[in-house]
Parts: C-alpha cells; sequence; structure tokens
C-alpha cells in the first residue's frame, strides 16, 4: 500500500499534496470563520445601536422634537420656560409659551389635538398661573377656572385675571 522508496515516488507526492489541501481547507475554514465572527458582531453592533436609537426616540415624532400630548404639556412647557425664558417678566401666558414652544421646531402636537383632546383654555391659563405664581390661589376667580367647569366656561376666554400678570 505505502511506498517509502525511491520507486513510488508518486505515491509520496500525492501524500503531501493532500495533506497541503488539507491545511489549506483549515485555513481557509479559520479564515472564513473569522470573517463570518466578524460580519456578525458588526450586525449585533449595528442592530443594538438601532435598538438604542429607537429606545431613545420612542417619544418623540420625527425629527427628534418632543410630542406634546395631552398628559406632558403642561411639564415640557414649564420646562421649555425654565430652561430658556426664565427669569421673563411679566410671566408669558401659557398659550403663548405653547406658541413659542411650536415655533422652536423642537416639539409637535400629538395627534389627539386634531380630533377630541383639545385643552380648556380657561383652566390651562389658570392652572399656568398657579404653577407659576403660587399666591395667585388667593383670587379665587383663578382656582374656580383651574378646578371647575361650569358650563358658560367651557369654551370662553380666560377671565381679565389672565391679563394681569403678576
Amino acid at each position: 500500500m505505502f511506498c517509502f522508496s525511491h520507486a513510488c515516488p508518486l505515491a509520496l507526492n500525492d501524500y503531501f499534496l493532500t495533506l497541503a489541501l488539507l491545511v489549506l481547507a483549515l485555513v481557509l475554514a479559520l479564515v472564513l470563520a473569522l470573517v463570518l465572527a466578524l460580519v456578525l458582531a458588526l450586525v449585533r453592533g449595528s442592530l443594538a445601536i438601532f435598538r438604542d436609537a429607537y429606545k431613545k426616540q420612542s417619544d418623540v415624532i420625527g425629527m427628534n422634537r418632543i410630542q406634546l400630548t395631552q398628559r406632558n404639556i403642561m411639564n415640557e412647557v414649564f420646562k421649555l420656560y425654565r430652561e430658556h425664558l426664565h427669569p421673563l417678566k411679566p410671566i408669558p401666558s401659557f398659550r403663548h409659551t405653547v406658541k413659542w414652544a411650536l415655533e422652536s421646531q423642537k416639539y409637535v402636537l400629538s395627534w389627539q389635538f386634531s380630533f377630541s383632546g383639545q385643552m380648556n383654555w380657561t383652566a390651562a391659563e389658570a392652572n399656568w398661573l398657579l404653577i407659576m405664581d403660587p399666591t395667585a390661589a388667593s383670587n379665587y376667580d383663578i382656582v374656580e377656572a383651574a378646578v371647575f367647569i361650569t358650563a358658560d366656561k367651557r369654551g370662553a376666554r380666560p377671565g381679565p385675571w389672565a391679563l394681569g400678570r403678576r
């Protein structure tokens, strides 16, 4: 079967050729495995980046703008006032501060405002005034507008108390 003399050089050449092909196949398999591992690592890294980006933008609509909803509008507008407008005197009205927030192009109204989620203007202004100036609670008209809904005030403009800012 095996020839170890000089008379069988072809068998020896076949043996070395087979061995060389086997080593080459192993080297190619290792290179392929390394390339595959690198590609998987890049894909995992990209997916992690996309996943993190999605988590960061889960509360925004396009172009990194903060979505104003009925739940967060007062807090977000107050943050805008505190970070960019404070200590503006007199205290700006809530509607002006919302207008400035939307003009800054950092905020966008939630879709619910288009259908059935409009806010009560009088109550929003009264609550805003109570947040900005707690001494306004001494005026019963402001407290009434902030807390109670009466039939004649549901869609009415805020009273004169909204004009006289402290």
